[in-house]
């Protein structure tokens, strides 16, 4: 591994480059790039199969109590607060499609213009 990288002459290996010290590569299989950074809230699965424990409320008159899965808001601003032990994902679309535009963490509170939707895993 270090020989290969050696042969690219000077300034030709480093962590920006294929194959270098750092590269997971060596001779008996291809160089792969790493995997992007995951952020630390789920992305929505298309069948959510556990709920969250606790409650999830989405002003002006829905409790969820062990949410699971998305949740349409019905009126704007979307205001929410989380009282469950898992991530609340806010969309600026309708059926939590579009954009994330907000990430509440258990216990958190907030209030979003565009919000239209929200998932909980």
């Amino acid at each position: 591994m270090l020989r290969r990288a050696a042969r690219l002459g000077p300034g030709r290996s480093g962590p920006d480059h294929p194959v270098s010290k750092e590269s997971s590569c060596d001779a008996s299989q291809p160089c792969s790039a790493p995997s992007p950074p995951r952020p630390p809230w789920p992305s929505p699965p298309p069948d959510a199969a556990s709920a969250a424990t606790g409650t999830l409320f989405i002003a002006p008159n829905q409790t969820i109590e062990n949410p699971s899965g998305c949740y349409n808001a019905q009126i704007f601003p979307l205001i929410l607060r989380n009282e469950t032990n898992e991530y609340a994902l806010v969309y600026d679309g309708s059926n939590c499609t579009g954009q994330v535009i907000a990430v509440v963490p258990p216990g958190g509170s907030t209030t979003q213009e565009f919000g239209q939707s929200v998932y909980i895993a």
